[in-house]
């Protein structure tokens, strides 16, 4: 009876195998959505100053650059780098300053003042702050963030085709990334539950594959979304 049993098990797709492995993907789905949320709800928690405090480029830096002695900057090539952007390959963006000496610029609010760097050995001063050194040479720190609450900029501003990285924003959770992570170990929770429930049918087994063949698109995603690699 037993012979018969296995036997017939064996010819539906079942066995004790197929449990093992449904509660093995259901309990790697599981912990891949947690560590999804863990990342997306932590990514801002620590060090602040690395995060903008939105993703999205709704206010405007303002100011007029000048050197040491006073003389308008006018019309000359600039690279301002935000905290935001260090994890990136290259942080800093292009900008230039106008005719007036002007710099004008649409981003996000960043809880540290953006440094305004020129290629030169020219110690910049802004009206809002004078200016300092790091590592990248003399530079001017950029402050008066304003926000457009939703009108357009001034004509003259700049912006850039870079932005602030998704993980690197106090409103990461509500982005593309951190919900495309979290929707595909959902999907494959649904799978496996689907594939438990349908032991004894041979689909299942294919059902199962695709479970596994989704979790690793995930470790794929994740670590392309999070810059790992």
């Amino acid at each position: 009876m037993q012979t018969h049993q296995s036997a017939e098990d064996g010819q539906n797709g079942f066995s004790s195998r197929h449990y093992v492995a449904a509660f093995l993907l259901l309990a790697v789905a599981a912990t891949a959505f947690l560590v999804s949320i863990s990342f997306s709800g932590l990514a801002c928690s620590g060090d602040n100053s690395k995060c903008a405090r939105t993703s999205v480029k709704n206010g405007v830096y303002e100011a007029r650059i000048v050197t040491k002695d006073g003389t308008p900057f006018r019309d000359q090539p600039i690279q301002v780098y935000f905290n935001s952007r260090q994890s990136e390959e290259e942080p800093r963006v292009a900008f230039h300053t106008d005719g007036n000496a002007d710099l004008c610029i649409q981003w996000a609010n960043e809880p540290t003042y953006p440094n305004v760097i020129t290629l030169a050995d020219t110690p910049l001063f802004t009206e809002f702050r004078g200016y300092g050194y790091a590592d990248q040479g003399p530079v001017a720190y950029l402050g008066g963030w304003r926000d457009l609450e939703g009108q357009d900029p001034p004509t003259d501003c700049q912006s850039s085709n870079v932005g602030i990285p998704w993980y690197r924003a106090y409103d990461a959770h509500d982005s593309w990334q951190a919900k495309l992570l979290l929707a595909i170990p959902i999907g494959v929770f649904v799978i496996a539950l689907a594939a438990l429930f349908a032991h004894r049918d041979w689909r299942s087994r294919r059902v199962l594959g695709l479970g596994w063949l989704l979790l690793a698109a995930d470790a794929l995603t994740f670590l392309l979304l999070w810059n790992v690699i």
